[in-house]
């Protein structure tokens, strides 16, 4: 009996170390993607409901249209709400619900809209392919810093489940075309320029379904999917859908706008990559870069890869924020529609 338990336990982490390969399934993808992901089984170690106490102002702006993030006290749902999605193609999309519900609120962390301090929300992009990140991510770092899975990972719906219970906004983020020299491999079911806007709806409506209970999207890289013009079906989509976007091209909102804020989505922009270069001293560069863009715009949005590093360094900076004057908050606190 030993033997054989021995046995069982021994193939179990064969296949749970195991590459995973994702073929694209009768959308004439043409592609496959090779995904170095450790399966896992859902049950993942929760340290409670993550909450914080500390949150930011509302961000201004010139031209925009003001956004009405969830409040301090206001109840969040962790489960899936029933009457926010509705059957697509491949399976729950989002919807605004009946009576007027938009995801990206209900499912958005509380925050004190009083407090006028910068603002500054963390995303940590990247996660869902490698059991052993993605758990150090949901259960390590605070749950107001926002977490974006890839909608190429395993156990998605799970992984998104344990991150909501321990308080992080749930992301996705968007496979886009890029140019062939970037080195970047959008994976099979990318979203193409050439493709027809009916083969990509159907695309856009595969990733939307992978998982649920999320606030938005994050599109990036951009690249030659953005520049075609055809980023406008996901931006209206999501505007249907009652889910934000995050524009992953770092810098000014501005940069922006001429898309993003032309269509009414509720939206924000990254304004400072954080791991482009992995090193500490690149990453505190990165942190006061973010320091005086929230001092100066009054939010800011950050955006990291799971590196041990990153994720330790984040953790630290987090926690230097009351004695700067600044306060972290989830990414629905730092959206807001048009311009």
């Amino acid at each position: 009996m030993r033997l054989v338990l021995v046995s069982l336990f021994a193939i179990g982490g064969i296949v749970a170390g195991a590459f995973v390969w994702l073929s694209s399934a009768g959308d004439g993808g043409g592609t496959r993607a090779r995904l170095d992901y450790a399966g896992t089984s859902g049950a993942i170690a929760r340290r409670g409901d993550g909450s914080s106490t500390s949150r930011g102002a509302s961000p201004t702006g010139g031209g925009s249209k003001r956004t009405s993030p969830p409040a301090s006290g206001s109840k969040r749902s962790v489960g899936i709400v029933p009457a926010l999605l509705e059957k697509g193609p491949h399976g729950a999309l989002p919807r605004i619900s009946p009576d007027g519900r938009a995801a990206w609120k209900v499912y958005g962390r509380a925050h004190n809209t009083k407090d006028r301090r910068p603002r500054i929300a963390v995303i940590i992009t990247g996660l869902g392919l490698k059991r052993d990140v993605t758990e150090s991510a949901i259960e390590d770092l605070p749950g107001v810093v926002s977490l974006a899975f890839s909608v190429y990972g395993r156990n998605l719906k799970a992984l998104a489940a344990s991150a909501r219970k321990s308080g992080h906004e749930v992301l996705v983020t968007l496979p886009l075309e890029t140019a062939e020299e970037s080195g970047h491999d959008p994976g099979p079911r990318a979203l193409v320029a050439s493709l027809s806007t009916g083969k990509n709806r159907d695309r856009l409506h595969w990733i939307m379904g992978r998982t649920g209970g999320y606030v938005g999207l994050v599109a990036y890289p951009v690249g030659l999917f953005g520049k075609s013009g055809a980023l406008n079906l996901v931006l209206g989509e999501a505007r249907k859908r009652g889910v934000l976007v995050i524009d992953g091209r770092p810098g000014p909102r501005k940069d922006g706008a001429a898309v993003f804020g032309q269509t009414g989505v509720v939206w924000s922009k990254v304004t400072v990559w954080l791991d482009r270069n992995p090193a500490p001293a690149a990453l505190d560069a990165a942190f006061r870069k973010a320091e005086a863009a929230a001092r100066r715009n009054g939010t800011a949005v950050v955006i990291g890869q799971p590196y041990p590093l990153t994720l330790t360094r984040v953790r630290s900076w987090l926690e230097s924020f009351p004695k700067k004057g600044i306060v972290a908050a989830p990414v629905s606190a730092v959206v807001r529609a048009g311009k």
